[in-house]
């Protein structure tokens, strides 16, 4: 066993020295991780040959004790002076004698050393395992053994020991005691456990990073990867079996081995200490993923060349697929923030700025520049609202919002490059981690200047409105649609001899105009609901002036917004009490001559009857008797006396149009027609004479000046046809926005255009009686209940073929 160990000294100090040599290689030429792996192999190497040596030592003493009968002084002086503890041990395990390198180990004197067992200095852990090769010794099974055990020092200290032990037997061959080696190795075991501590650094760093690792020969091609790095492929290394640099290029897309190719060159060539590419990989399930490849020409040939590569692969798909998003985000942001108005600039915690969206680089006409806050004001024209004094830092939104946190509504006027000031609006907050640490400030800015201009305006144009509004002559005012007066012109004041406090805010009918009596509050009141709903009301009314009770006409007009809702009422009066005293004395006039007329028609009507009836008595009684001239005389005298009665009436009817006291009522206009009808019913008969009336509107007025309207019109289309033609007369009509208009058309004789307005004066006719009977009043009457009702009446003719006589009412509203 002695030989063998012999034999293994020199190939253990071999090993170690070229193990120093691979990690002085991996120290000088790979990064941090590798460095640390070379640390650990020169701790491995430093270990093995101390392990040589120790055999060597032990097989020295080994020898020493083998041969003691015969050379017991010279064991006893090596013994004594040995650079290892030795120490003699009875059966029991009692120290017998040990030499002066063991009690330096432990701390204890010899004597002291007699007075212990080796039991009693051992590590609890470590004894059972100890005692079983003493057992073993004791028994033959085996000559030596050696372990690595941990005793306490007289201090207290544990320390690691390498203990070697054998056995001596007396010339009879019984047990004399045991020998034991023991050597300290705490600063190996130290170093070990720094090893480890380094190696486990090392996995959990690879581990960790999810790195797959790979070493190239690049002269030869070979190529070792790690697990890792096949299965961030999808394989396992079997399944790559035979690995070479081709295995790598083979599963590399092709758009990226011409990258690779041309960073590797970089490298290969000293321009690139690092090699850096990220490239796209095939999974094994058909897919590519992107992964971080990097690496460093770690040996060089002697001429030159690239020898020795290591490196790491690391999976960035994720990385990659959120850049990819990130890209997409920032190029949709960057589109959103391009095309709004609103101009946005943002800073960072510091103050510099970062961005500039293209609304606030136009506002500003120059490059955006990102700038220190101290130099904000001497690259862009920022100005308070008077556009003269020159913004100070404090005094910027921007940097406002930077500080304080918020900032809202805040103006300035910026001077662009072209000379032109821009009014905006600021509004601007902090922008703030998740951990509300400060990472800067954004504002946004309006461009106002068209709304300053408007706002402009409108002021000018309030102010000449106000001056219209106040200086004119109506009373104006405006009502919430709950009958609050909201404004009244000053005419209105005036008129009240109030003053507009006395009146702004109250319910418009509790103010001063409304109050000459509670029956006129009621009336207005009910009214201004109407308008409220939409509806337009017009009325004459009393009230209550700074000289006394005042008739006006008065309107209530409802505003309405885009949605059709009534959000305001105008109420307007105007003074008529001239014109109401006019009316009145007018009204008394048409009285007057009402009754001047009545008397006038009877008075003339009596002894016109007596005319009729003697001249028919003289015409019944003594026709025939005279000569025929006396007959023609008597004939003409009774036939003037018939027309004379025919005029008397109609002027009668004349004069009394308009001077009725009807009320203005709902026509239904083709029941109306219908009783008009059966007037006509002997001479449709007798000339083969149609009518047709179509569906016509129902109007507001008086209901008899309409019917004898209409009873003229049909009338003269009747009566003007030519003889034995088929007469066809049709009545139409239809609503306008401010009235009703109809037409009665026949296909009578016409009328000659140079007619068309004489026909509707009074008394105007342009037939003889003998042609076509009647007055010359029946037009005039038409035309004086037309324009009663507010409207106008015209005629279309054509001699030969027609005409068209047309009319319209001019529309009211019942209340």
């Amino acid at each position: 066993m002695l030989n063998s160990t012999q034999k293994l000294i020199p190939t253990l100090i071999g090993l170690s020295v070229a193990i120093v040599a691979l990690a002085a290689f991996l120290f000088s030429y790979l990064d941090h991780p590798f460095k640390l792996l070379s640390i650990a192999i020169v701790l491995l190497s430093v270990f093995i040959f101390y392990i040589a040596l120790r055999l060597k030592k032990f097989n020295t003493y080994s020898n020493l004790s083998t041969e003691s009968s015969s050379s017991s002084d010279e064991f006893a002086t090596a013994f004594e002076y040995a650079s290892i503890g030795m120490g003699l041990v009875s059966l029991e395990g009692r120290f017998i004698k040990v030499n002066k390198s063991l009690c330096d180990l432990l701390g204890y004197s010899s004597e002291e050393f007699t007075k212990l067992t080796f039991q009693e200095i051992t590590h609890p852990d470590d004894l059972e395992r100890d005692l079983g090769y003493v057992s073993k010794l004791v028994n033959d099974a085996i000559e030596t053994y050696q372990i690595e055990k941990r005793y306490f020092t007289k201090k207290g200290d544990i320390i690691w020991i390498n203990l070697s032990g054998s056995k001596v037997k007396n010339p009879d061959g019984s047990f004399k005691h045991f020998i034991a080696q023991i050597e300290n190795i705490t600063p190996r075991k130290d170093a070990f456990q720094k090893i480890e501590e380094q190696s486990q650094r090392i996995q959990n760093i690879i581990d960790g990073t999810n790195a797959g690792t790979w070493e190239w020969n690049v002269q030869t091609g070979e190529t070792i990867f790690n697990q890792k790095w096949a299965e961030l492929i999808g394989y396992t290394l079997e399944e790559l079996s035979p690995i070479s640099i081709n295995t790598w290029m083979n599963f590399t897309h092709p758009d990226d081995l011409f990258i690779s190719e041309q960073k590797l060159t970089e490298c290969f060539e000293k321009q690139s200490e690092y090699y850096t590419c990220e490239c796209r990989m095939q999974h094994k399930d058909g897919h590519w993923i992107w992964v971080l490849d990097r690496g460093k020409v770690m040996t060089w040939t002697e001429d030159g060349k690239p020898l020795m590569m290591f490196g790491t692969h690391t999976d960035i798909t994720n990385l990659k697929e959120a850049q990819h998003e990130l890209s997409k985000s920032k190029a949709f942001l960057d589109t959103v923030l391009n095309s709004v108005d609103v101009g946005i600039v943002v800073c960072d915690h510091t103050g510099r700025l970062t961005l500039f969206n293209q609304a606030a680089t136009d506002m500003h006409g120059i490059p955006f520049n990102p700038l220190e806050s101290k130099n904000w004001t001497s690259y862009y024209d920022l100005l308070k609202t008077d556009g003269i004094t020159p913004l100070q830092l404090d005094e910027i939104p921007l940097f406002m919002a930077l500080k304080d946190g918020q900032i809202s509504n805040s103006e300035l006027i910026i001077q662009h490059a072209s000379g032109n000031k821009i009014f905006v609006n600021c509004t601007g907050n902090q922008i703030l981690d998740q951990n509300n640490n400060l990472l800067g400030a954004v504002i946004a800015m309006t461009d106002i200047t068209n709304l300053k201009l408007a706002t402009k305006n409108a002021e000018d144009i309030a102010v000449k409105f106000k001056g219209i509004f106040d200086s004119t002559f109506q009373f104006i005012g405006f009502l919430s649609p709950e009958g609050t007066l909201l404004e009244a012109n000053q005419t209105a004041v005036n008129f009240a001899g109030l003053h507009a406090d006395d009146l702004i805010g109250k319910k418009f009918w509790d103010c001063y105009w409304w109050t000459i009596s509670k029956e006129t509050q009621e009336t207005l009141k009910a009214n201004i609901e109407s308008a409220a709903k939409g509806e337009f009301i017009q009325y004459e009314v009393e009230v209550l002036g700074g000289m006394g009770p005042t008739t006006i006409l008065f309107n209530l007009k409802p505003l309405f917004d885009a949605s059709g809702e009534v959000i305001a009422i105008i109420p307007e009066g105007r003074p008529i009490q001239e014109i109401v005293d006019s009316r009145k004395a007018l009204l008394q006039k048409n009285e007057e001559l009402e009754r001047f007329a009545s008397v006038a028609s009877h008075d003339l009507k009596e002894p016109l009857r007596m005319i009729s009836s003697f001249l028919s008595l003289l015409e019944q009684n003594y026709k025939g008797k005279f000569d025929d001239k006396a007959d023609t005389y008597i004939h003409f005298s009774v036939d003037a006396a018939k027309r004379m009665t025919n005029l008397i009436n109609d002027l009668l009817n004349y004069a009394k149009i308009g001077s009725e006291d009807a009320p203005i009522e709902l026509i239904k206009t083709n029941e109306l027609i219908n009783e008009i009808l059966p007037l006509f019913n002997t001479d449709l008969e007798i000339q083969n004479r149609k009518i047709e009336i179509e569906k016509l509107p129902d109007i507001v007025g008086k209901t008899t000046p309409i019917k004898t309207l209409f009873q003229n019109l049909i009338g003269n289309a009747v009566k003007y046809q030519k003889p034995g033609s088929n007469t066809l007369i049709k009545v139409s009509g239809k609503e306008n926005i401010s009235n009703w208009e109809f037409c009665v058309e026949d296909n009578g004789i016409g009328i000659a255009p140079q007619h068309y307005e004489e026909i509707f004066q009074m008394f105007h006719r342009l037939h003889t009686k003998e042609e076509f009977a009647g007055t010359g009043m029946g037009l005039a009457t038409c035309n004086k209940i037309v324009k009663q009702h507010g409207g106008e009446i015209w005629v279309k003719s054509e001699e030969g073929v027609g005409s068209k006589f047309f009319f319209t009412i001019k529309k009211q509203y019942l209340n």
